[in-house]
């Protein structure tokens, strides 16, 4: 026997009504969604393309878009309010040293001819110098960049400011023991970087070769990766930063590891294993600002 009609359109009504319920609060959690975003603490402008930076060199096509494809990465995360970038994109945690620090010297040496992208890494420098409030300390970058003392003491991470979702934090080399240059790749070539600094040539080669020593044909296998951790992308961008600037032969393997590890968003994935898999890791600041200062160091070369 069918159903009497009016039975039916009453179903018919009350299905109705239901399936607009569920419409209209979809649209309500769409519209929460985008008014908590606007108000999120990364808040970002549009900022200047970094396609305008002028640049002669006759490289491989690859290595200039990967650089400009990185630098629009920093661009775009840019948050002027604050005058820093984010950690990773649409992170409220921002590092002055050793992220901001790193983003505006890699804006700077690119921006050459940019005057927007020279006020951004000035604008960036002069808040990273603003809020270090922590004092009496360095941060092995600024360190040794800034040519010495070139033995670099452990580090440790801190809080500089918190307000409004927006975490503030810095990291600084203030313990009281040495890092060791044969354990740890990076230290040996910021120690080669500082000692250039200071003229110092021959020490600079030295601690050079002491970093490139732990390359094993796919990426720096010191004491954080003891064998089976991931590979540190950060490390390849040293060496071949710290090897440009020392004028000593790059092993095109390792050009071509980093070249590897860009992400379509024009960041640098913090790590990756054997096979070269970057699975679980991210983007950030740091490495990406690293990235772009050993790419420009490449193409000026």
């Amino acid at each position: 026997m069918s159903e009497p009609k009016p039975e039916r359109r009453r179903r018919r009504r009350r299905t109705l009504g239901i399936g607009i319920i569920f419409i209209l609060l979809g649209a309500v959690a769409a519209y929460i969604a985008f008014t908590e975003h606007r108000g999120s603490c990364n808040s970002t402008t549009p900022s200047a393309s970094s396609s305008s930076s002028t640049s002669s060199n006759s490289t491989p096509i690859s290595v200039n878009r990967s650089l400009t494809n990185a630098v629009d990465y920093l661009l775009s995360g840019y948050n002027p309010h604050l005058g820093l970038i984010p950690e990773t994109p649409g992170s409220c945690v921002y590092w002055l040293y050793s992220d901001n620090f790193l983003a505006a010297k890699a804006l700077l040496q690119y921006g050459d001819g940019n005057s927007t992208i020279l006020a951004i890494g000035q604008n960036i420098s002069e808040t990273v110098q603003r809020d270090s409030e922590l004092t009496g300390a360095d941060n092995q970058y600024a360190t040794s960049f800034g040519g010495g003392p070139c033995q670099i003491h452990s580090s440790g991470n801190y809080n500089v400011s918190s307000s409004d979702g927006v975490q503030i934090k810095t990291t600084l080399n203030n313990g009281t023991g040495y890092l060791n240059d044969t354990q740890y790749a990076d230290v040996a070539f910021l120690m080669a970087i500082c000692f250039h600094n200071q003229g110092n040539a021959t020490q600079a080669v030295h601690e050079y070769g002491v970093g490139w020593n732990q390359f094993d044909g796919i990426g720096f296998n010191d004491l954080p990766r003891n064998g089976t951790g991931p590979y540190q992308t950060y490390k390849v961008a040293l060496y071949i930063y710290a090897g440009d600037m020392l004028s000593q032969p790059i092993d095109e393997t390792a050009l071509t590891t980093l070249l590897r590890m860009q992400a379509l968003n024009g960041g640098f994935y913090t790590g990756y294993d054997s096979s070269y898999s970057r699975a679980g890791t991210l983007t950030n600041t740091e490495t990406t600002s690293l990235a772009i200062l050993a790419l420009y160091n490449y193409l000026e070369k």
